[in-house]
């Protein structure tokens, strides 16, 4: 009952940073696809970012979210639990687990 437990907060672990990667990310890949895409619209980085804050607020930022939420968020949860799984499995009793 425990590893089930911590399998499902490795879960959650997972899920959540990947919820949270996509929520810190998504505004500076919005503004390097307009920048791409719009380069006559725009002069600099920042022209991006001041247009499209003034016309259409925080919100012009977060267009098209959620594909990658619903993408990353389960992607995430399944390599930090599949990871975790993986170090038990492999780990021998005779050779301390390190971060080398």
């Amino acid at each position: 009952m425990e590893k089930l437990k911590e399998g499902g907060r490795q879960i959650a672990a997972g899920g959540a940073a990947g919820f949270v990667e996509v929520c810190l990310m998504h505004p500076l890949d919005v503004v390097k696809t307009r920048l791409q895409l719009g380069p006559t619209h725009f002069s600099s980085l920042s022209d991006v970012f001041k247009k499209t804050y003034k016309r259409e607020g925080i919100g012009g930022f977060y267009k098209g979210i959620f594909p990658p939420i619903l993408a990353e968020t389960p992607k995430r949860a399944t390599k930090f639990f599949t990871f975790e799984q993986y170090k038990l499995l492999f780990a021998s009793p005779s050779i301390p687990m390190s971060v080398v």
